[in-house]
């Protein structure tokens, strides 16, 4: 990326929605370990889902994040775009 400021960095965790419960979530702990770890060294979560964004926004400043919220709630009062994903 000539002269770019960010980069997208991807892993992928070979699962199946029809695995046993105990290595859904054994995925799952690795997936949010994973998302820690990048949050740790200043990186945050691309197209995030709903608990990576919550790592999102740890650290942020939290005039930020409540101007976020009032927007969202100006555009969207009855929660029905995309809800739940930025989490908001």
């Amino acid at each position: 990326m000539y002269h770019g400021h960010e980069g997208i960095m991807r892993y992928m965790i070979w699962a199946s929605k029809d695995d046993d419960e105990e290595t859904i979530e054994r995925c799952r702990a690795l997936a949010r370990a994973i998302g820690r770890t990048f949050r740790e060294f200043g990186y945050i979560v691309y197209k995030a889902p709903p608990d990576f964004a919550r790592m999102n926004w740890e650290g942020a400043d939290p005039a930020s994040i409540a101007l976020m919220r009032r927007i969202k709630n100006m555009l969207d009062p009855n929660r029905i775009m995309n809800p739940g994903q930025l989490d908001l």
